[in-house]
């Protein structure tokens, strides 16, 4: 009787340690209420805004709307804040693209990452219902720069579609930043 009641509390305790760090890992979840810094400034009246509800394109943890000064982001699709930080410097790499990159350095980093042929801005609409072609997303050198750039800001890996950034390419994403906001 004492050893099926020792089993029962060693089960009791067993599962509550698990129980514990199921929630531990479910709390290192970011939500819409989470906020992180991204690692530029914005520029004058550019917002992030955290969405609590799934995103209108199935794929997408982070969009930016252009014309509406706007970076879109779904923490609650993300696992990590380090991934809520990635998709935030992401994006904040395209608003810099779109309003400081000149063709001379986009195709300096065509040429360094090996995209020549490639288009910088992907062809691909994300209309409401859409689901986002992740492989042909990822052929735009556009793409590579926010991703890789990211990488380079951040120090976290690049996505499986990117090959990884070398030195003198992070280097580059540094200076063509840093020109801006200084």
């Amino acid at each position: 009787m004492k050893a099926l009641v020792g089993a029962a509390v060693a089960a009791i305790l067993a599962g509550t340690a698990m129980l514990g760090i199921g929630y531990a890992q479910v709390a290192q979840r970011p939500d819409c209420h989470t906020r992180v810094e991204p690692p530029l400034p914005l520029p004058d009246g550019w917002t992030i805004v955290y969405h609590c509800e799934p995103p209108h394109v199935a794929g997408i943890a982070g969009l930016t709307r252009f014309g509406d000064q706007t970076i879109d982001v779904w923490p609650a699709v993300m696992d990590t804040t380090d991934q809520l930080r990635d998709t935030i410097a992401h994006e904040t790499l395209h608003v810099y693209d779109w309003l400081y990159l000149d063709p001379a350095e986009r195709q300096t980093w065509r040429t360094m990452r090996g995209l020549q042929h490639a288009p910088w801005w992907h062809d691909q609409e994300l209309t409401a219902g859409a689901e986002l072609d992740r492989d042909r997303w990822a052929q735009a050198a556009a793409e590579d720069w926010a991703e890789v750039g990211a990488a380079c800001l951040t120090g976290s890996p690049v996505g499986l579609r990117f090959d990884p950034p070398t030195d003198q390419q992070c280097q580059f994403v540094r200076e063509a930043t840093q020109e801006v906001h200084s």
